[in-house]
């Protein structure tokens, strides 16, 4: 089964080379000649030999520097666009230049550089195009987040107005604004406020509609605009409120709220028995009054400050999954023309785990992230090339196995009729590796050194690659069920479907191999029939096994035991069939898969 990418109209779904001007799905110029003339192996080698088209994948006799007319005209239409642009803005450099080279008195007066600037800029100077120099996205959306605790409004942790890009999840948005109103909590108790803890609605105390808290604030917006009771959520109130609810914080933390920002009456007739009260530095509370509440959403005015990025251009790796055995290959080119991504990549990391860097990319339109290791063991920044190259490629195959052990567990439980959490997927990732031009050096994000790398190089033995694991960008959250040495056995659903298939995985792999560290977070995902859902993306998942060589975490036999003490089988499991888990020794057959 080939690598589980949903192809674009770009991709060739014969040779599987990416022609970023092919405007249809399917065989490019090429490939479909050749399956015309499949009968025929003369002219399917005279096929072989006509020039194609880089951009386009056509094919013809007469084309110049593998470029077709149409393609080589649209990127010197491009180059003349550019040109000008470039050409504009020296003129305008000049006059203010010029301006300020004036005889003293005239230096003397108060200038402005920017009444030198041509009356006929290169870009017209409307909204859209303002925004779209201030955001990449050219879309940002003016977020008002109000705080009420219980049925009251929290003067003290105070009213928050800050624009986003619309393509930023709202599980972010979320997570931004706990951060700014938990450093006014703090101040008073232990326990810091997590998104568990809030509910949002809309100004008038109305709930969202289904499901768009878990996609991006672009899409939140514009299915409220889009009901018939739009007006219901699009009035001349802010944009939304977010409700913290104090019953709910104190049933988690077993704390109670702090009254200082509640403005509950101290010592007032807890309902809670079980929370602690903690006491903090006796304040009288300042009540001032909210900052005026903006229109509905306004663009903003100011831009948030990027991230220096740099130029990257990637080759990506092939990987394919055995659809019998999930047997995982991955070799680095297709065979025809490398396969090329051109993109933007951070500087500075977007996050980061015990052992991986995670920087922000982009590739075209489409936003990712790039993850590479950079401790092992032996301390940061120790991690050589080589070392980074092999680790990753076992993270994907980990990745792929994933995939392939939940498709099958889905498969198996549809097929004996058992409702299990049907919403995870997995994350759709993909290897690739940097190309370096001669006397060139790699990203200031791959952390590698040009010393570090020229003397790779010496090595006639290896080939250095700086190896990058892709995959689709999504929210920042994460929801984490299972450890790399701890297997609870949760309630509800969504616990009982992670355990089940756990242990799901461990029989049908001959009790060869098992999955820990399983964690999620939110993102939309494309289904074969091309329909988009939000679903639970597993992602930076560990096994176990055997061998003890899968990879960074994995403990062999040690971690097998761990599961198998403290597992406990659902209902899930025992509508599937499997065998009781027990240690190793303690079973009266090893070995024996799923029934």
């Amino acid at each position: 089964m080939a690598d589980a990418q949903t192809p674009s109209r770009a991709d060739c779904s014969g040779c599987g080379d990416i022609f970023p001007n092919k405007d249809h799905g399917g065989l490019c110029g090429r490939c479909s000649r050749l399956d015309e003339n499949e009968g025929d192996p003369d002219e399917q080698a005279r096929i072989k030999t006509i020039p194609q088209c880089r951009d386009c994948g056509a094919i013809g006799r007469f084309f110049v520097d593998s470029q077709c007319g149409t393609c080589r005209r649209q990127a010197e239409g491009n180059a003349e666009l550019l040109d000008k642009v470039t050409a504009d803005a020296l003129a305008a450099r000049k006059q203010v230049f010029q301006g300020r080279m004036q005889d003293g008195k005239a230096r003397g007066k108060v200038r402005n550089g920017l009444v030198n600037v041509p009356n006929s800029p290169s870009v017209d100077l409307t909204s859209g195009n303002l925004n779209a120099l201030r955001h990449p996205s050219g879309r940002m959306i003016t977020v008002c987040v109000v705080p009420y605790i219980d049925t009251k409004e929290s003067m003290n942790l105070g009213s928050i107005n800050r624009a986003y890009s619309a393509e930023t999840p709202m599980a972010d948005i979320v997570d931004t604004v706990l951060q700014g109103w938990n450093q006014q909590w703090e101040h008073y108790t232990s326990c810091s406020l997590q998104a568990s803890d809030i509910t949002v609605l809309w100004y008038n105390k109305i709930n969202p509609e289904p499901n768009t808290l878990d996609g991006s604030l672009g899409n939140f917006y514009d299915i409220h605009r889009s009901v018939p009771n739009a007006d219901a959520y699009l009035g001349a109130a802010p944009p939304s409120y977010k409700s913290l609810k104090g019953p709910k914080y104190e049933r988690r933390t077993h704390v109670e709220a702090p009254p200082e920002i509640t403005q509950k009456r101290a010592g007032a007739k807890r309902t809670h028995g079980s929370i602690d009260v903690e006491t903090g530095p006796s304040k009288r509370a300042r009540n001032s009054a909210i900052p005026p509440l903006v229109s509905l959403f306004i663009p903003s005015a100011v831009a948030p400050q990027a991230d220096p990025t740099s130029a990257i251009t990637l080759k990506r790796a092939v990987t394919t999954v055995n659809e019998e055995t999930g047997e995982v290959r991955t070799k680095w080119g297709s065979g025809h023309r490398e396969d090329l991504l051109q993109g933007q990549i951070a500087s500075n990391p977007l996050a980061h785990g015990k052992t991986k860097k995670v920087y922000a990319l982009t590739i075209g339109e489409k936003d990712f992230v790039a993850k590479r290791f950079f401790e092992v063991g032996h301390g940061p920044t120790k991690v050589s090339i080589k070392e980074n190259s092999e680790l990753l490629v076992k993270e994907l195959t980990r990745l792929k196995n994933l995939k392939w052990f939940l498709d099958a567990f889905y498969a198996e439980a549809e097929e004996r009729g058992i409702e299990v959490a049907r919403d995870f997927a997995c994350s759709e990732g993909f290897l690739a590796v940097e190309v370096i031009g001669v006397g060139a050096e790699p990203s200031d994000a791959s952390g590698v050194s040009k010393e570090d790398y020229m003397a790779a190089l010496s090595d006639l033995e290896n080939d250095p690659m700086v190896v990058w694991l892709i995959e689709p960008r999504r929210a920042l959250r994460v929801e984490h069920y299972t450890g790399t040495m701890e297997f609870p056995n949760r309630p509800g659903k969504v616990g009982a479907t992670i355990s089940a298939f756990t242990h799901f995985v461990y029989h049908a792999s001959n009790e060869q191999l098992l999955f820990a560290d399983l964690q999620s977070s939110q993102g939309v995902v494309e289904d074969a029939a091309g329909k988009n859902s939000v679903k639970r993306v597993l992602f930076d998942v560990m096994t176990h096994s055997v061998d003890q060589d899968s990879g960074i975490g994995d403990h062999g036999q040690a971690g097998f035991s761990k599961f198998l003490q403290g597992h406990i089988c659902n209902a899930m499991c025992k509508k599937l069939g499997l065998e009781e888990a027990k240690e190793m020794g303690e079973s009266e057959t090893e070995g024996v898969g799923y029934k």
